[in-house]
């Protein structure tokens, strides 16, 4: 299950360059913080990249409708998030807008949800040009983070996705 709207789009700045950000979403809250885990280790992953992908690395706490300020002038956007899931414990799910949509908040761990965030970023015409929405199954009533081991294994498992996905050359 993924979102990817277009082909991979070139930036209108620099046609050689293209731009990614990344963003984890979680809270300093036990295993609410994995999105973030997950983008500290993707950032040492990707700093060895070959020329002619620039990321933004970003984590934002909670950021409800905030997220879509973040959204709004990139042309390839990656959301990683925990989801609520403890059955699938540690599990990473490339989700789709039409689930999202869906589930509305079932899947968030925050209080205005991924799924109305999107919907209303939908609404607005504001959505990246492609967008690729990551959630990492945690349980909300721990107050452990993820194993690190967990956390490396799912950094190589998006790393081999977003190669896919956004032809990255990651070494």
């Amino acid at each position: 299950m993924h979102l990817l709207c277009n082909t991979f789009p070139e930036t209108s700045g620099n046609p050689e360059l293209n731009e990614i950000k990344i963003i984890g979403v979680g809270s300093p809250f036990g295993a609410d913080q994995a999105g973030w885990q997950l983008v500290d280790e993707l950032q040492k992953k990707l700093k060895h990249t070959e020329p002619g992908h620039r990321f933004t690395f970003m984590k934002t706490d909670r950021p409800g409708v905030r997220l879509l300020s973040l959204l709004e002038t990139n042309s390839c956007v990656v959301i990683i998030d925990a989801v609520d899931n403890k059955y699938k414990l540690g599990e990473l799910l490339l989700l789709d807008k039409n689930d999202l949509l869906v589930e509305q908040s079932g899947l968030s761990t925050h209080r205005t949800g991924m799924a109305e965030t999107i919907q209303l970023g939908e609404t607005l015409s504001i959505l990246p040009e492609q967008m690729l929405i990551f959630g990492i199954c945690i349980d909300v009533s721990s107050d452990t983070q993820l194993d690190y081991e967990i956390i490396r294994k799912l950094s190589e498992e998006l790393g081999t996705i977003l190669q896919q996905e956004l032809r990255l050359p990651l070494h």
